[in-house]
């Protein structure tokens, strides 16, 4: 009766992600069943959302996948490929886009912070001013989570930084 169960994780992992299907796959759990989501309280939840039969995998050598370098896709085979989930596309009404440097935009198989813009946005850290300041530049909220845009969906690595925000 199970009809989608959704990982939020940030990075999603393949490796975590096959597991959990191959175990409840006894149980009759479909592999369309499974899919990913980009998720944050400053966005009022989703950000993205894989849809169909899952989310896409791409093996990327890891050796290009540091803050600022280009994606070099590699194969399955390839001792330093590294399986990558998407975190599927932005739902309606979100925008995406990845940023290196002075928050300049890069374009898609670029590796850099994670940026997100749209209606659900929140307006501020409550009493928080400063953080505020640093995270959002008009319309778009600087995530601190590092990734990149592979046709038109988002791969998260993980985070430029360890701050997290409580209350």
């Amino acid at each position: 009766s199970l009809r989608m169960v959704v990982n939020c994780s940030e990075p999603v992992l393949a490796r975590s992600h096959a597991e959990f299907k191959r175990r409840f796959a006894d149980c009759g759990l479909r592999d369309s069943a499974l899919q990913c989501s980009y998720a944050m309280a400053e966005n009022v939840f989703a950000v993205t959302q894989s849809t169909g039969r899952g989310p896409r995998h791409v093996f990327a050598h890891r050796d290009h996948l540091s803050y600022g370098s280009q994606l070099e896709v590699s194969h399955d085979g390839n001792p330093r490929a590294r399986d990558l989930m998407s975190s599927g596309k932005p739902v309606e009404g979100v925008r995406i886009r990845v940023v290196v440097g002075d928050r300049k935009p890069q374009p898609e198989g670029h590796v850099g912070e994670v940026a997100i813009s749209g209606s659900s946005l929140f307006n501020e850290y409550l009493e928080l001013p400063e953080v505020t300041g640093a995270a959002r530049d008009g319309e778009w909220y600087y995530t601190s989570d590092v990734g990149f845009i592979r046709e038109g969906e988002l791969y998260v690595l993980g985070r430029k930084t360890d701050l997290i925000i409580v209350g």
